[in-house]
């Protein structure tokens, strides 16, 4: 917020040229930090230095005053001050979605924690939120290869308890027979229905 009131103010604000006349560059002409013991520092004003700040010996004298054509400078450095505000609030305005995603999903990330926590607690805990099809897909691996597919391997494969395994398998061994039990072969009629009905 800080910076959006100075970013304004730099923008209301009309920034004055500064004669030269009144302010003159008493420190630059100054022989205080001479590099030599006799105050000559060797500079002139034809050296690198001199020039590097553009700034010609009629700027200290008072006889050039300020050139008022800086408007284009002031308004580069403007609108890169505004652009540089626009991405802050960009950038704070996905920081903002960001954390407001985190907080919202806060109470699904605390019942997981609290189902991992009972399952690590309670290690046979886990075998009441295996799904039916990880219960088959158990079944089937046992019956393919009983010897890899042992029951103290899939108990923790599962992370479930070995007795839960042996329940889990037994149960779906009596369903496999029940099936085979109670089968009866299919008719025609479904076929039937299907021709006549296909909808």
């Amino acid at each position: 917020m800080h910076n959006l009131r100075h970013l304004i103010s730099r923008l209301s604000s009309r920034k004055k040229p500064i004669s030269l006349q009144f302010e003159p560059f008493r420190a630059l002409g100054s022989r205080a930090f001479s590099s030599t013991s006799d105050g000559s520092d060797n500079l002139g004003w034809g050296t690198a230095s001199s020039w590097s700040s553009r700034l010609t010996k009629d700027h200290f004298d008072g006889t050039i005053t300020p050139q008022a054509g800086t408007g284009d400078a002031d308004q580069s450095i403007q609108l890169m001050d505004i652009e540089n505000v626009s991405d802050a609030v960009k950038k704070w305005n996905a920081d903002d979605k960001k954390f407001k995603e985190f907080t919202d999903g806060w109470e699904d990330r605390l019942l997981e924690t609290s189902i991992l926590l009972k399952q690590v607690l309670e290690p046979g805990a886990r075998g009441s939120y295996l799904k039916d099809s990880e219960k088959a897909e158990m079944y089937r691996l046992h019956k393919e290869n009983p010897e890899v597919y042992t029951v103290e391997k899939l108990s923790k494969d599962y992370r479930i308890m070995r007795q839960r395994v042996e329940a889990i398998l037994w149960l779906k061994k009596d369903e496999e027979e029940l099936e085979k039990k109670n089968a009866l072969p299919l008719d025609d009629s479904v076929e039937m229905l299907l021709d006549n009905c296909p909808e």
